[in-house]
């Protein structure tokens, strides 16, 4: 068997693995999360481990894009400094290493992207994996009513629903739905059937998300869908009376439920407001300015603070990937994360130019979990990131609209 291809299953069956029995946050390495590791080490291979530290490349290899080569500085940085200060200071180890796995997240990009040079059809795949990651676990939240026996605690559902997959699951098959109903091209019965399945399981993470009552994923989902609908009623209005019905049904189907979210979510915001982020960040710059050293390079991995946003718990996370990474690593850090991290969004705003309704679900998900919530910390972050630089490949690939349709299966195209 050929080495690629034990690579493209190993990557497949992690997903796979990660989205049936993985967590977000286990308190715990089990099995299953020794497993999965396996799998990514196997499926990364040499080439992709090595591709962290070293620049050598065939003379005929187009240049890399900028997030790679912003990527190489921030992972010998990260897997340097702060990991000496985190030694040097007797910090936790178990801390350490949780830190070090979300690092590591964040660099799944430079890990994997060779694997989909040439594999337009495991980009597809991979895809869809990161799809179904956010549908199981939108799926195993509700799993318990009907098969008891396979309860989650209240907190594991939680942190389920909080990952950046299971936002992106509900705008990826909310767009598949969206654009199949009104699609004006085929048999009609087939397309609103189609249309009606993806809603159908986009149902699932959303109703997950309002369980969670995460505001601000809730609040991208609606406006999501209302722009959805704007745009099918300008481009397609000979068709949109299909989605004004479906939508119309769904609306009325679960209405209770629907007032019931609005009420709860109304309450949440009533009794917590914004959750304390600005204490938070307050707390963050005032440890990260007592001096020159904490300011210039933090203080290391597995570092705790008393974070105001969850009652003054000591905690080694903050619901901002920059604080937190600027309380880890300092400014040095900080600077060279927002190089790295703004080459990619780069790269998923040239995809937003040329498939919008592909480039938002990503988007969308991209920003939330880097700016409101602990979740930029999870796999499925590295896993959005990752497929924004595979979609678009390297730079020297000069990607078209017709290319990422075709690799990707969410044609918006105004004629179609």
């Amino acid at each position: 068997m050929r080495l690629d291809i034990v690579q493209y299953v190993s990557v497949l069956l992690a997903l796979l693995l990660y989205g049936l029995f993985g967590q977000p946050t286990p308190d715990n390495v089990g099995i299953v999360e020794i497993i999965i590791a396996a799998l990514l080490l196997l499926g990364a291979g040499v080439h992709g481990l090595s591709a962290v530290f070293v620049n050598a490349r065939s003379a005929d290899a187009p240049p890399r894009p900028a997030w790679f080569s912003a990527g190489q500085v921030f992972a010998v940085f990260g897997l340097s400094v702060p990991l000496f200060i985190a030694l040097a200071g007797e910090a936790d180890l178990k801390e350490v290493a949780r830190d070090l796995i979300a690092f590591g997240f964040l660099l799944l990009p430079l890990l994997y992207v060779h694997l989909f040079r040439d594999a337009r059809g495991f980009r597809r795949l991979f895809m869809f994996g990161v799809v179904f990651i956010g549908v199981a676990f939108a799926a195993r939240i509700f799993l318990p009513l009907a098969l008891p026996q396979f309860g989650l605690p209240s907190a594991v559902a939680l942190y389920l629903t909080i990952t950046p997959a299971v936002l992106f699951a509900a705008l990826y098959l909310l767009a598949a739905s969206f654009l199949r109903i009104s699609w004006r091209r085929g048999d009609v019965v087939y397309n609103v059937f189609y249309g009606l399945f993806a809603a159908l399981i986009a149902l699932l993470p959303i109703f997950a998300l309002s369980y969670a009552l995460q505001r601000a994923s809730f609040a991208a989902l609606v406006v999501f869908a209302i722009a959805g609908l704007f745009y099918i009623l300008l481009y397609r209005p000979e068709t949109a009376l299909r989605l004004v019905a479906l939508l119309a049904v769904l609306v009325f189907a679960f209405l209770p439920q629907l007032q019931d979210i609005i009420m709860r979510l109304e309450l949440k915001h009533v009794q917590v407001g914004f959750n304390s982020r600005g204490a938070e960040l307050a707390a963050v710059f005032e440890l990260g300015t007592r001096d020159m050293g904490h300011f210039l390079f933090g203080h290391g991995w597995g570092a705790l603070f008393e974070n105001p946003a969850v009652g003054k718990m000591q905690v080694g996370y903050t619901h901002n990937l920059f604080s937190y990474y600027f309380f880890k690593t300092g400014l040095m850090g900080t600077a060279l994360l927002i190089i790295y991290w703004g080459a990619i969004f780069h790269e998923n705003i040239r995809l937003v130019r040329i498939n919008l309704p592909l480039g938002l679900s990503l988007m969308l998900p991209i920003l939330i979990s880097s700016f409101f919530y602990a979740s930029h910390k999870a796999f499925s972050f590295g896993l959005l990131l990752l497929l924004v630089c595979a979609i678009m490949r390297r730079r020297g690939d000069a990607p078209s609209a017709s290319t990422v349709e075709r690799g990707c299966v969410l044609v918006y195209s105004k004629n179609a």
